[in-house]
């Protein structure tokens, strides 16, 4: 055989291992998983309903629900009672403030912004360590005329401090 003919072979043969050296690299890229917590070791979490310092009718229910329904959707962690639970996260809710958000030429208000303001603790069980504990303060918007109403910009309040409660939980593992 020549020269040039077992240089086509060996070009041939590389170009044949670069294929498949690609193809295992995608199928690796493709079977990877997000699946798990990102929580060494933790697979429960026991979510306590918040306390609630404000005068606002059922805040702290409606954001402890909030939270424990985007946990139990996910199905990351499971959320279980406090006997059967690694982790406990608790909560209380400092105020909810209602301002003055946009005017009008004239300088009547326009729209409000409600804002709520939270501090959550997460802690590991079994280890009794602290594994964070911030403040949040999350707002939605409402106008004067009714529409988004009051109500509404209370529960984007809540849906955006249950995101970042969410995020923060998986965040830094």
């Amino acid at each position: 055989m020549s020269t040039k003919g077992k240089k086509v072979i060996n070009l041939l043969n590389l170009k044949g291992l670069a294929k498949i050296l690609f193809c295992l690299f995608l199928a690796g890229c493709f079977s990877y998983s997000f699946k798990g917590s990102g929580l060494p070791g933790i697979e429960t979490i026991f979510i306590e309903y918040f306390q609630d310092s404000t005068n606002e009718a059922e805040l702290g229910v409606k954001l402890t629900n909030s939270i424990i329904d985007k946990f139990t959707s996910d199905n990351t962690l499971k959320v279980v009672s406090e006997d059967k639970s690694q982790t406990k996260m608790v909560g209380k809710i400092f105020s909810i403030t209602e301002s003055p958000y946009t005017y009008d030429q004239s300088e009547n208000v326009l729209s409000y912004k409600m804002t709520l303001n939270v501090e959550i603790t997460f802690t590991d069980i079994f280890k009794e360590k602290q594994l964070w504990r911030q403040n949040f303060s999350e707002f939605g918007v409402y106008n004067v005329s009714g529409n988004p109403s009051r109500q509404q910009a209370i529960d984007d309040a809540i849906k955006k401090t249950t995101d970042l409660v969410f995020s923060q939980t998986f965040s830094g593992w």
